[in-house]
């Protein structure tokens, strides 16, 4: 996903549906400056902030519904994960660089 949209240092992200938040992590590891992690399930945001809690990324992690969302700011960079049949994972980032 990375080479995708390149070089995401110093941006802000946005992970829609991204369960306890390994991806979120990963993005704070490559530079991302902002991170907030959405997703609908409740169980899976409080994994997230268990991981958070061990691990301090800085990611803010909601539990929320991505069509109903508005978090009153913008973000560089929105990623989405999706499963598809069979546990096919696929995912369409939405890159809005400036």
């Amino acid at each position: 996903m990375f080479k995708i949209v390149g070089n995401i240092e110093g941006l802000s992200v946005l992970g829609l549906a991204y369960g306890e938040g390994f991806y979120t992590r990963l993005y704070k590891l490559y530079g991302a400056v902002e991170v907030v992690g959405i997703d609908l399930s409740t169980e899976m945001i409080v994994l997230a902030n268990e991981a958070e809690d061990i691990d301090k990324f800085g990611i803010t992690y909601l539990v929320g519904d991505a069509m109903e969302l508005d978090l009153g700011k913008s973000f560089v960079i929105v990623f989405s994960m999706i499963w598809g049949k069979q546990n096919e994972m696929l995912y369409k980032p939405m890159i809005i660089k400036k």
